[in-house]
């Protein structure tokens, strides 16, 4: 559903381009009411072949919440256009960085592509498949090292959700990356691991496993299977990435690794990005522990908070949801988090299940992305005036200085945040409107959020 009202009226969006895809136009945009960066892409409705499958591109954009997928905030829709309010990247397409480089170290290769293989493991375990990986979707969050930068997944265009027992059947996607069963015609998720073996033979050698004069070519070339790790440009390269790219560009989907699989793999495992416990942080579970006992505004406002926080805010956290994650299904069960609190030998919490319970908005035993990092943040990050008054002016949508209960339930149905507008909450908002004129203001918000 789109937010009532023009996109110019809440965001300032720049003329200048920030990239041109077959489905839109993205640009810079700012925030109006705190400043904040964001990026908005803009459709034509005219554009739009298929309404439906687009409407599937929304639904799945706005249920995905994992540290290396864009996040989408929220969409507008005027008579010609569809705008989407995205995460900003500004880091450049990982194709502009091969071009540029020609290729990357082992180290390199394996720390990105244990970043997109947790993207995809996550997806799977979803079950979404992306059916478009390739390079030019994948965006760095900003310009920086590659082995410190955060890499994210975005174009959820071709995205459609599977069953396991069912194959899919339309032909999408681009040919050079695209696996010989989905040329066929008839295919899995499985599909999305060649594509990831093509990106990888692209990273350690500068130039993809199957080439063409036309498209056509290319089909051909991609159909038959047929690569070379023989090559001069691949004396210097390990047996172990070999092995991996073996392992990913198998024609037969049984053999075929999978995105868990990938990430087991030791030559990501040996050299992907610190992944130990030690990057838990010494107050993680004193800080679950204090967000337990807020009320369902402040946990709103909280989350908030941490899906608009910058990534070099919160990168500790990151690399500790992504560390806690054993299974790389994108969330966090009891047992993972039990595991991680005994790997650096701390002490288990007895109340461990009643800190999930309050952790988990969504009732489904499983702590999401958004949901960690809202618990995980010290007290010291969430009280801070600049960053209360961000939150305090998003939930504030018409700008007037007041949260009313009609903006707060705009808000949390798009951040989708469940059971924030139960009678407990009324009651809170209650306490919380110290003046009685059933409005909180900003002053009313900030004692809310310093309150235990």
């Amino acid at each position: 559903m789109s937010n009532q009202g023009k996109v110019e009226d809440f965001y300032q969006v720049e003329p200048s381009k920030l990239g041109v895809g077959g489905f839109g136009e993205v640009r810079n945009a700012t925030f109006n009411a705190t400043g904040q960066p964001f990026a908005v892409k803009t459709i034509r409705k005219a554009d739009i072949a298929d309404v439906v499958y687009f409407q599937t591109e929304i639904e799945i954009s706005r249920a995905l919440d994992h540290p290396q997928i864009i996040r989408l905030f929220e969409t507008f829709e005027d008579r010609c256009n569809v705008y989407l309010v995205m995460e900003v990247c500004n880091g450049g397409e990982l194709f502009d960085v091969i071009v540029q480089t020609g290729h990357f170290s082992e180290r390199q290769a394996a720390v990105l592509m244990h970043q997109l293989c947790c993207a995809v493991a996550y997806l799977h375990a979803e079950g979404i498949c992306h059916r478009d990986l390739k390079p030019e979707n994948l965006l760095f969050v900003s310009r920086g090292p590659v082995e410190t930068t955060p890499l994210k997944l975005i174009d959820f265009g071709l995205a459609r959700r599977f069953k396991a027992d069912e194959a899919l059947k339309t032909s999408v996607g681009t040919p050079l990356y695209a696996a010989p069963e989905v040329i066929r015609g008839l295919y899995g998720a499985a599909c999305d691991l060649w594509s990831c073996g093509v990106i990888l033979f692209l990273l350690l050698c500068g130039c993809p496993p199957f080439d063409g004069s036309s498209p056509r070519a290319i089909i051909r070339a991609v159909k038959k299977g047929r690569y070379s790790l023989d090559d001069a440009v691949w004396q210097n390269v390990s047996k172990d990435a070999k092995d991996l790219v073996r392992g990913l560009l198998e024609k037969d989907t049984q053999k075929r690794l999978t995105a868990a699989q990938v990430l087991e793999h030791g030559w990501i495992q040996g050299r992907a990005p610190n992944a130990s416990g030690e990057h838990l942080g010494e107050h993680l579970v004193e800080n679950l522990r204090k967000f337990g006992l807020k009320n369902n505004f402040q946990k709103a406002a909280i989350t908030l908070i941490a899906a608009h926080l910058k990534e070099s805010q919160i990168k500790v956290l990151r690399e500790a949801f992504i560390a806690l994650d054993t299974d790389h299904d994108g969330a966090l069960s009891v047992q993972e988090l039990r595991a991680g609190l005994v790997q650096v030998d701390w002490e288990i919490p007895v109340d461990l299940h009643q800190l999930m319970e309050a952790m988990d908005s969504h009732d489904d035993h499983k702590i999401k992305y958004t949901e960690f990092l809202a618990a995980a943040l010290d007290m010291r990050t969430y009280t801070r005036e600049d960053i209360c008054w961000q939150a305090f002016k998003t939930f504030d949508r018409d700008r007037n200085g007041m949260i009313t209960m009609q903006e707060l339930r705009l808000v949390l149905a798009h951040e989708d945040l469940k059971g924030v507008l139960d009678d407990e909450t009324r009651e809170a908002l209650r306490a919380i409107d110290t003046n009685g004129d059933g409005k909180v203001d900003f002053d009313e918000f900030m004692r809310m959020m310093a309150s235990d």
